[in-house]
């Protein structure tokens, strides 16, 4: 599938972006496990500021060099991600990464 018609697919309607339930909808696509690492390893790589949406300006930036996107290329992309994850200076950005999503969810009043 081309990259755009795969952003089209999941965006929202009448926005320019993938919002949580489009996330959910690829990563279950993809065979992704969402109580899993994946999908932040995938929200890693299209280095989303926000959990669990992605903009036009991240897909198109992380997807420019790909003519078709499969399961295949996902795939990949992942295990990628995971490889990285060996070499210390990497771990330590995708905890920091990680972390800030934590720490946006958490109120800060009871």
């Amino acid at each position: 599938m081309l990259p755009i018609s795969m952003f089209e697919k999941y965006k929202d309607k009448d926005e320019n972006y993938i919002s949580p339930s489009g996330f959910e909808a690829l990563a279950s696509d993809l065979g992704l496990n969402m109580n899993e690492v994946d999908p932040l390893l995938l929200a890693w790589h299209f280095r989303c500021a926000n959990m669990g949406f992605i903009t036009s300006e991240e897909w198109t930036s992380t997807t420019k060099d790909f003519e078709e996107l499969d399961n295949t290329v996902f795939e990949k992309i992942i295990q990628n991600e995971k490889s990285s994850l060996k070499e210390k200076s990497q771990l330590k950005l995708f905890y920091r990464y990680s972390g800030e999503f934590v720490v946006g969810c958490i109120p800060t009043k009871y």
